[in-house]
């Protein structure tokens, strides 16, 4: 006799907290790993957070679904759920073309992860079916970047004035895109530096900078296809040569530098 969907995806979460425990052993901490999936994959990584008794730094879910026995128990309070979900962040992408999971079974997903205190984002793809491109995947890296980080704890959300000077030219683009602010203006990592500083003196300084997208208002949007995608969505390709444009100046300014102390 075969498993029903519970026992299932209760085996793999389980297999994956058994993965888990392994990393901490081997001397990883439990608040710098991020799990994810696609599909059912995704749906895995959402239950395995609600179980573990850990800490993770955070979940990344595409195309994702709320199994109907989780969907059940999440309307009859209190869900039986680990207290580690506590501002979890946690990131949810959908397709809104998705004809295998479709976008309101994200948007269910996103909604019960929110309603037990995870801190929890939500990136619509337009016209994206069930499938991860260029877009998803550069939301995946901010959210890796922003959470976890190249250089100190607490990733790009908890990055301490005093380290600003110390980022390469990289990291702070990714800081100031991450929560939406135009680098257009800065033409050399010095105006860099002193936008981020400005950014960490203003009263928005937190994870407000990966909020969540206005559904109602996309979904009119792209009806009428007058406006824009979301950040991280139309954005990217822009993102992308705007920070090859600063590399690059940056490099000849090295070069010219150099070049005067020959």
């Amino acid at each position: 006799e075969g498993e029903g969907e519970e026992e299932q995806l209760m085996r793999s979460a389980r297999m994956v907290i058994e993965l888990l425990e392994q990393e901490e052993r081997s001397g990883i901490p439990s608040q710098r790993i991020v799990i994810g999936g696609f599909g059912q994959g995704a749906t895995v990584a959402l239950l395995t957070s609600l179980l573990w008794e850990k800490k993770l730094g955070g979940i990344m879910c595409m195309a994702t679904f709320l199994p109907e026995f989780l969907r059940k128990r999440s309307m009859q309070p209190p869900l039986d759920v680990s207290v580690a979900v506590a501002s979890l962040p946690a990131l949810f992408c959908h397709g809104s073309k998705d004809p295998v999971v479709p976008l309101a079974e994200g948007l269910r997903a996103y909604k019960v992860a929110s309603s037990l205190g995870m801190r929890s984002s939500f990136r619509g793809f337009q016209q994206l079916e069930h499938a991860a491109n260029q877009e998803v995947l550069d939301n995946l890296r901010h959210f890796l970047l922003f959470n976890l980080g190249p250089s100190w704890p607490g990733g790009l959300g908890a990055i301490p004035p005093e380290e600003v000077d110390n980022l390469s030219v990289v990291d702070l683009l990714d800081f100031l895109q991450a929560r939406g602010v135009s680098t257009e203006r800065c033409r050399r990592k010095s105006d860099l530096v002193l936008l981020t500083r400005q950014v960490l003196a203003g009263p928005s300084y937190g994870f407000s900078g990966f909020g969540d997208l206005n559904i109602p208002r996309w979904r009119a949007e792209e009806k009428t296809g007058s406006a824009a995608a979301p950040w991280g969505s139309s954005k990217s390709a822009a993102d992308r040569k705007e920070r090859e444009r600063v590399e690059e100046e940056r490099e000849e300014e090295e070069e010219d530098g150099d070049k005067a102390s020959q």
